[in-house]
């Protein structure tokens, strides 16, 4: 008993939360009725009483809310807040048998060879209305599934219900988008998103939509894409109105799922191939890249210690062990390849867009530049220009190039490239 309860109080939960969306959305009608019902203060009111009177709030109760007729006309007197007058007539129950053997009745005489909704739309509306107020299914949505199974066989081939037409017609359905991109692209390079769908490719997106999961509150179209065109995937711009935070908590729901023994971009792209899209458009850096560095910082410190190029740096500095601690020695003088060493391997990581490569870069130095700065005169100019100095070291780790020949390897290259910075702030 309690497990059937626990369902009921679900569903329950189920059906309001999408009735207080619809309500939201709709609000001015609802604004509307409350007002009507107040100026003309009516002493009983049931739904037949907004016939025409407020024949857009009837609709909307008819398409968007969900529940049986009494439970939608129920929700409605609680927001107009008229419960004391409002009463709902009880309906007579048809039974579900009843109604089938009605309708393949119609199908007998008309012989249809294709049945869709809009069929028994046309030519029995109340059936359609009866199915509509009894049979859903646990989404809301009018259950046809069960409707067509419980159907004779006879009639069964007929129907097209629209998961099996998108699933037939699929390929033409995206080459229709794709064309439409490809047009669109001639004249502008605006985003392609949700919303350029909705407008340019209404009939498309109506039937590709069901399609698709969720995340959240949000259809993740990119996974679709990746799955289905690489086209579309390829100008598809992300989300619109989705926050950074969303992201991450996708991005992390994410590697609680799958738990990989580490990631990186190439494994985003792949399994969070929306989340991808959405860092691609929206979080850069300077340099017009992705800001894999503010991204991993926002995630939980255990998955910042599997992100791959974390672990590739954790392992050169093990690898290293106390050799570059040399580079702190007072003299300062002795550039040998052990001491050079891990900034040979360090530094093309960070050239390649590995963040913990370049902070660790910039970690090690920083002593071996205070030091310099207060000890040796020619860099009189850097002092208490922080900013400009790490705006030098910054260039000098992205432009430095090894030097097999026998030039300048990075320390004393970077001396040379502070001297010379240093000769630019004087002038």
């Amino acid at each position: 008993m309690n497990d059937k309860g626990n369902i009921l109080d679900d569903y329950e939960n189920h059906f309001s939360r999408i009735n207080e969306a619809a309500y939201l959305k709709y609000y001015k009608y609802f604004d509307e009725a409350e007002k009507l019902i107040i100026s003309l203060h009516p002493e009983k009111i049931n739904p037949y009483w907004f016939r025409g009177k407020l024949e857009k709030l009837r609709g909307i109760v008819d398409r968007y809310l969900v529940g049986t007729h009494k439970q939608k006309w129920e929700f409605v007197s609680r927001k107009l807040r008229i419960e004391d007058r409002f009463f709902v007539m009880p309906r007579k129950t048809r039974a579900l048998e009843d109604a089938l053997q009605e309708l393949f009745e119609v199908f007998e005489k008309y012989q249809p060879t294709v049945i869709n909704v809009r069929w028994i739309q046309k030519h029995v509306p109340y059936l359609l209305s009866y199915f509509a107020n009894n049979h859903r299914n646990d989404n809301g949505s009018l259950d046809w599934a069960k409707i067509v199974s419980l159907g004779r066989e006879k009639w069964q081939d007929c129907w097209i219900l629209k998961e099996k037409y998108i699933d037939k017609n699929l390929p033409q359905i995206l080459t229709i988008i794709e064309e439409r991109i490809k047009e669109y692209r001639v004249t502008s390079s605006e985003k392609i998103n949700e919303e350029w769908l909705k407008v340019k490719c209404r009939r498309e997106y109506g039937f590709l939509k069901k399609k698709v999961d969720q995340i959240g509150r949000f259809l993740d179209w990119p996974s679709f894409w990746r799955e289905h065109s690489s086209y579309i995937f390829s100008e598809w711009t992300g989300f619109d109105g989705i926050q950074f935070s969303d992201m991450i908590a996708q991005l992390d729901k994410k590697l609680d799922s799958v738990h990989p023994e580490f990631f990186d971009e190439e494994w985003i792209k792949k399994h969070c191939p929306g989340v991808w899209i959405y860092f691609k458009n929206n979080v850069l850096d300077k340099r017009g890249v992705i800001n894999w560095r503010e991204i991993i910082n926002s995630l939980p410190s255990k998955r910042r210690k599997k992100w791959q190029d974390y672990l590739i740096v954790e392992k050169i500095v093990k690898q290293y062990n106390d050799n570059y601690y040399q580079v702190f020695d007072n003299s300062f003088t002795l550039f040998n390849v052990k001491i050079n060493g891990i900034f040979e391997v360090l530094v093309p990581l960070a050239q390649q867009g590995n963040y913990c490569a370049f902070d660790k870069v910039m970690s090690l130095l920083g002593m071996w530049i205070v030091f310099l700065l207060y000890n040796d005169s020619r860099f009189i100019g850097f002092i208490n220009e922080h900013e400009l100095v790490k705006e030098a070291v910054t260039n000098y780790i992205y432009s430095y190039r090894q030097h097999p020949d026998g030039g300048l390897d990075f320390l004393p290259g970077l001396r040379m490239a502070l001297l010379k910075r240093e000769s630019e702030v004087k002038i």
